[in-house]
C-alpha cells in the first residue's frame, strides 16, 4: 500500500494558535485558528433573509465554550441537539436538548472527560429511536499521536435520563483513527458505522499523526443492552477524513461515504445493509475527482421510503455543491444536480420534505468570511432560489453547519467563533420553489 497523503486535518484538542495545510474550497491556503469573524444575526431577533424567508433565531441551551453541535430528528419527529462544552482544566463534556415549542430545554450531559479528541471536523452524535431508546457517540485518545483515538458510546433506554456505561464498537486495540461515525436504528438494535485505521501503520515520529496504509470503513450492530456483534469491513480504501452519513429506507439501511481509489479518484459512494450483509459500494455520481489529499468534505444522505437523496461537494471541475436523487432505495441514482458554483466550501447538510423534494444547504465564500445558504431542489432537478440562512466565519473552527426539518421549518445548528466559541440556533420557513 502506499503512503497516505498529508491530510486536511486540525485537532482542537485543548490547542490554539496552531496553522496547518489544507485543502479548502479548491485551493491550499494557510490556515490560522485565530481567524475570527463575527455572526451578523443578533440573538433572539427576526430578519428577513433574500427571497422573503424570515429567520428567527432561539437562545441555544448551550453555554459559552461550546462547538460541534449536531442535529437529529426522532421517529415522532421531535428535534435533538447535541454539543461539547470545552471547561478550564481540559474537560469536555458532550450534553443534549430537546427542542419544544420555539425553545430548547433545559441541557442535559451525557458524557464528561478529560482525554476526548475535540476536532472541527469528526464529531460526537446522538440518534433518538422509539421507546425512550438512545445512542451517543463521542472520541476519546487512546495514545499520544495526535490522531489515535477511539469511538466510545452509551445507551439510554429512558429518553436520556440515565446512560450505560461506556463502551466501544471496535476492539482492535490499534493507536490509530477511528471516528467519522454514523448512526441508525435497526428496530431493537443499533447500527454504526465508521472510518476505521487499524490497516495504518503508525507514524513513527509523530510528526503528521497519520500513518501509512488504507483507512477502511467498518460497522458493527450494537444490541439494547450494548453488546457488540456483527463487526464488518465495508470498505478497505477510503477517503481518511471525511465524514460518513446514514439512513434508513423500506429495504433497510443505507451509508454514503467519501471512497479512495488507488489512483486518487475520490468519489462519493453508496451501501446498502440488507438480509444482514453489506452488499458491493456503487458510486453515486461519476465525478472523477483526482485528489492526493482528503478534502474534509463528506456526504449526507435522507430517506423515506424508496425515496433516498444525497447531497455532497466535489472539486472535479471547479467547487461545486450537488445533489442526486433515488427511487429504489438507492440501487440507483438520477444524474446529479448542481445546487451551487458561487464560491461553495461544502459542509452540506441535507433534509428531505413530504413531497418529495429536498433542501441542501452549504458554506459559502463571501466578501466578509463565509454564508450558511440553504437551497430547494425537487425531483426533476428544478432549483429554488439560493437563501442565505446567515453570514459567518469560514474558519474551520465554525465546524460543519447543521439543519433539519420538523413540522414545515427548517432548523439550523452552528457553531459562532467568537472568542469564545458558541452554539447559535435558528428557524426558518421551507423555501418556495
Amino acid at each position: 500500500m502506499k503512503a497516505t497523503a498529508k491530510y486536511g486535518h486540525l485537532t482542537m484538542t485543548h490547542v490554539t494558535g496552531l496553522a496547518a495545510d489544507c485543502y479548502h474550497g479548491g485551493m491550499t491556503i494557510r490556515v490560522m485558528t485565530a481567524l475570527v469573524c463575527m455572526v451578523c444575526i443578533v440573538a433572539c431577533s427576526t430578519e428577513e433573509a433574500p427571497g422573503n424567508s424570515v429567520v428567527r433565531e432561539f437562545r441555544s441551551p448551550a453555554a459559552q465554550g461550546s462547538s460541534l453541535p449536531r442535529l437529529s430528528v426522532g421517529p415522532d419527529d421531535s428535534v435533538w441537539l447535541s454539543w461539547v462544552e470545552s471547561l478550564q482544566g481540559g474537560l469536555s463534556k458532550l450534553r443534549f436538548a430537546r427542542y419544544d415549542q420555539d425553545r430548547w430545554t433545559g441541557p442535559r450531559t451525557i458524557a464528561e472527560g478529560t482525554e476526548w479528541f475535540v476536532n472541527w471536523a469528526d464529531f460526537p452524535s446522538v440518534i433518538v429511536a422509539g421507546q425512550g431508546r438512545m445512542l451517543a457517540h463521542w472520541l476519546v485518545k487512546s495514545a499520544s499521536a495526535p490522531y489515535a483515538y477511539d469511538v466510545v458510546m452509551a445507551l439510554s433506554k429512558d429518553g436520556g435520563d440515565n446512560w450505560s456505561q461506556s463502551f466501544s464498537p471496535h476492539d482492535d486495540g490499534t493507536p490509530t483513527e477511528h471516528g467519522f461515525v454514523s448512526l441508525f436504528d435497526l428496530g431493537a438494535d443499533f447500527g454504526a458505522v465508521w472510518l476505521d485505521g487499524r490497516n495504518t501503520e503508525p507514524n513513527a515520529t509523530g510528526a503528521s499523526g497519520h500513518g501509512h496504509g488504507g483507512m477502511t470503513l467498518r460497522s458493527a450492530r450494537i444490541s439494547q443492552d450494548g453488546r457488540i456483534s456483527a463487526g464488518a469491513e465495508i470498505d478497505g480504501l477510503t477517503c481518511d477524513c471525511c465524514q460518513t452519513g446514514a439512513a434508513v429506507t423500506e429495504s433497510g439501511p443505507v451509508v454514503v461515504y467519501r471512497d479512495r481509489t488507488e489512483d486518487e479518484i475520490r468519489d462519493i459512494y453508496i451501501v446498502s445493509y440488507r438480509d444482514d450483509e453489506w452488499a458491493i459500494p456503487r458510486r453515486v455520481a461519476r465525478d472523477d475527482w483526482r485528489i492526493a489529499a482528503c478534502p474534509v468534505n463528506g456526504p449526507v444522505v435522507e430517506a423515506a421510503g424508496s425515496r433516498v437523496v444525497v447531497a455532497w461537494f466535489t472539486d472535479s471541475g471547479g467547487p461545486v455543491i450537488r445533489v442526486a436523487f433515488s427511487d429504489d432505495s438507492g440501487d440507483t441514482f438520477s444524474e446529479p444536480v448542481e445546487i451551487s458554483r458561487d464560491r461553495p466550501l461544502g459542509r452540506t447538510d441535507l433534509a428531505l420534505l413530504k413531497d418529495g423534494s429536498a433542501v441542501v444547504s452549504w458554506l459559502a465564500g463571501s466578501a466578509d468570511g463565509g454564508e450558511i445558504r440553504y437551497r430547494r431542489v425537487d425531483r426533476s432537478g428544478g432549483l429554488g432560489q439560493a437563501m442565505t440562512l446567515v453570514s459567518t466565519s469560514d474558519a474551520r473552527s465554525s465546524g460543519f453547519p447543521q439543519m433539519v426539518v420538523a413540522d414545515e421549518t427548517l432548523i439550523f445548528a452552528w457553531t459562532d467563533v467568537g472568542p469564545p466559541t458558541s452554539i447559535r440556533t435558528a428557524s426558518t420557513g421551507i423555501p418556495i420553489d
